[in-house]
């Protein structure tokens, strides 16, 4: 227990704006408060309570924290583009805020280009954006982990790994793309993530793959079935990402799961 005392007692956030993106997005951010004993605060647009829908919602929410004994926080807001959520989360002390990314966006590289790289420069606390596929499957039996040898901030992964797996007693596949004909073997950093782990009492395994595709990534997450896939921010320039795609992009146009992207 000593070694899951650092994960407890967080301040998590959440951005109320889509009703069914919304959904997906507050049961990460419920299961993330809830593993970690935090308390969870909602961002809403002051005009989008005008509308009974979204209201019935929010209150739907926060009837589902108090039955859960999560105490909930609702923030009401003139405006909340990303300058403004980003000097509220600090003020606040947030630790880490959940969003949802809207299927517009999605499916327009440039608006997800520009919206990705806002996140990566306005908002300076963790992040975890959140595509939702299957609204109704949210007790995930397996999670597919995609990392690389880049990955950095490890202790901030294996506490989200940790706190979303253990809400369902999810089995977790760490999967390492590899260039064809590299080494069959895990990078120093991955593999140190991998002890963390399951040093954690998490259900973990790893798989290495040869080709960095995001549709190899899409078809072994169909083929085994896997309920959500978990993968870091792109940290390629946006020059590159115009000029040779990039596979975070890949996978969330084509993925057949939910997707958590996240940003230490």
């Amino acid at each position: 227990m000593n070694d899951i005392l650092y994960i407890m007692n967080k301040r998590v956030g959440f951005l109320f704006n889509e009703v069914i993106h919304s959904e997906i997005a507050f049961h990460y951010a419920f299961v993330f408060a809830k593993s970690s004993k935090s308390e969870l605060f909602i961002f809403i647009d002051r005009n989008v309570l005008k509308s009974e829908q979204y209201y019935k919602q929010l209150n739907r929410f926060i009837k589902e924290c108090k039955n859960s004994s999560i105490n909930a926080h609702i923030i009401e807001e003139d405006s909340l583009d990303l300058h403004s959520i980003n000097k509220k989360i600090n003020s606040l002390n947030i630790n880490i805020l959940f969003l949802p990314i809207s299927l517009e966006v999605i499916n327009n590289t440039k608006k997800l280009i520009h919206f990705i790289e806002e996140i990566k420069n306005k908002i300076n606390k963790q992040v975890a954006l959140i595509k939702p596929i299957h609204l109704a499957k949210l007790h995930h039996s397996k999670i597919l982990l995609l990392l690389n040898e880049k990955t950095t901030n490890l202790n901030q992964w294996s506490e989200l790994v940790y706190l979303i797996s253990s809400y369902s007693d999810s089995k977790v596949v760490l999967l390492y793309l590899t260039q064809n004909n590299a080494p069959h073997k895990l990078p120093k950093n991955l593999e140190k993530l991998f002890e963390i782990l399951s040093e954690l009492n998490i259900n973990v395994d790893w798989s290495i793959e040869q080709g960095i595709t995001g549709k190899k990534v899409n078809l072994e997450a169909a083929l085994k079935r896997y309920d959500l896939i978990i993968m870091g921010f792109s940290k390629r320039s946006l020059l590159k990402t115009l000029m040779k795609g990039n596979i975070m992009f890949e996978i969330l146009k084509e993925a057949p799961c939910n997707i958590l992207i996240y940003k230490t």
